[in-house]
């Protein structure tokens, strides 16, 4: 629809035709003045203005994760809760575009997705300052044992590494030791998961194959790596040690933390 505004004055013009001179009874065509005539134009469909719809994707997720280098949880207006150090592990709530929702250290809130790193599948987290293994498949705990560590003179190496080795019915050695182990899963420079109990092979017959092994079960968790750790590697109780290895193959994560 056209919608025309008439200047006032123009109109007047156009409805008079003429104008009177000072004259009487004479009268005159005045020339004709150039009428401006303004025009809107409306449109019958105005064109609305557009909105930017920002969707964001919302994945449900529920799975372990650990915090690849030192970063902040926030609340969700992105304000700092509390600071997360490198190798702290959590649980992944949801994933939201780039952001995850977690539960960490007894508290809820965001993280940036690239800072974490998500542990799947079959893997094991060691704990250092507990003492304490756990092997997992996605989050549901398979195994879960107390650990002798590194001491302190030749500490286990902290960071996520994965099996490279899996060996059974071998010797360990080193300088000043030799001592044989029924499983052994390297992951890092030489440094595994092994059987260190002492313990006895016995064959069909009830025969001693072989006596090995030089913790007593009493020995693992605790403060037992302080005084008479290992040489970096984790030992294991032997059963535990050989449960583990049902579980774990080579290319499984075997995370190692504080």
């Amino acid at each position: 629809m056209k919608k025309v505004k008439i200047n006032k004055k123009a109109l007047a013009l156009l409805t008079a035709g003429f104008v009177l001179t000072g004259c009487t009874g004479n009268a005159t065509t005045k020339p004709k003045e150039e009428v401006k005539i303004e025009t809107e134009i409306e449109k019958d469909n105005p064109k609305e203005e557009e909105t930017k719809v920002i969707e964001t994707k919302t994945l449900k997720t529920n799975r372990n994760f650990y915090v690849k280098e030192k970063t902040n949880l926030k609340d969700i207006n992105g304000n700092a809760i509390s600071g997360l150090d490198k190798y702290d592990v959590g649980r992944e709530i949801e994933k939201i575009d780039n952001e995850s929702k977690v539960k960490i250290k007894g508290k809820i809130g965001y993280v940036d997705s690239s800072k974490i790193d998500v542990l799947t599948g079959t893997y094991a987290i060691a704990d250092i300052s507990s003492q304490e293994l756990k092997v997992y498949e996605g989050v549901k705990v398979l195994l879960e044992t107390p650990i002798v560590s590194g001491k302190l003179s030749s500490p286990s190496t902290i960071g996520c590494f994965k099996i490279y080795s899996k060996t059974r019915n071998r010797y360990l050695k080193g300088p000043g030791y030799q001592s044989y182990v029924d499983i052994m899963m390297k992951y890092h420079n030489g440094e595994g998961l092994h059987d260190a109990e002492y313990h006895t092979d016995y064959d069909k017959n009830g025969k001693v194959i072989k006596r090995h092994g030089w913790r007593n079960k009493e020995s693992f968790g605790g403060t037992t790596y302080m005084y008479h750790g290992s040489h970096g590697c984790l030992n294991m109780p032997h059963d535990a040690a050989i449960e583990a290895g049902k579980y774990l193959e080579v290319g499984d994560k075997v995370l190692v933390k504080e």
